[in-house]
């Protein structure tokens, strides 16, 4: 968690800006095997003549279902993500957009900007998961943007996936020093 000074008083919040995923595997090579952000979203998502405002919809990094156990009933989960034109589906979701059709493959419209192909299908997340979502789509898409490299755009999460032998308490006393760095 990050520290903030909010009107003179320091409160912890648990968003960073996505450069801080990459500053971590640089600066902590050794303890931090992979870093993964994760930025909450909504949008106007359309397949067709449905159309829905999604409250759950996520853009993660490509090893998302890699890092966590949600399990996909289709797709592979080292490439699900891969292709920034991608986008992995709860069968909730898939339901309410193709009925029993097979979606793989299809195209949703998001935002009426984006076109993402059905490239995964999840088990629904359990309600008790912090990450409750109904559709995913890569982060790269916004690799370019200016403010998705900005530092103070404190707008998503990164999670890390430790190396077993790291000491996790020196790992964290070395963070105030990173956090000032960066």
């Amino acid at each position: 968690m990050r520290a903030v000074d909010f009107d003179g008083h320091a409160e912890k919040v648990p968003y960073v800006s996505p450069p801080y995923a990459k500053a971590l595997l640089n600066d902590f090579p050794k303890d931090i095997q992979r870093a993964v952000r994760i930025l909450p979203s909504n949008g106007l998502v359309s397949f067709g003549d449905n159309a829905f405002n999604e409250k759950k919809f996520y853009y993660a990094d490509a090893d998302f279902f890699q890092l966590f156990s949600f399990q996909l009933l289709k797709g592979d989960p080292a490439t699900v993500l891969k292709d920034p034109a991608s986008i992995v589906l709860t069968e909730s979701s898939a339901r309410r957009y193709f009925g029993n059709e097979d979606p793989m493959g299809k195209v949703v419209d998001v935002d009426k900007t984006y076109k993402f192909r059905v490239t995964g299908i999840a088990k629904d997340i359990p309600s008790n998961s912090h990450l409750n979502f109904d559709m995913v789509a890569p982060v790269s898409n916004f690799q370019n943007a200016e403010w998705f490299k900005i530092w103070r755009n404190n707008n998503g999460f990164t999670y890390v996936l430790l190396n077993p032998a790291t000491d996790v308490a020196a790992l964290e006393r070395n963070f105030p020093n990173f956090m000032t760095k960066s």
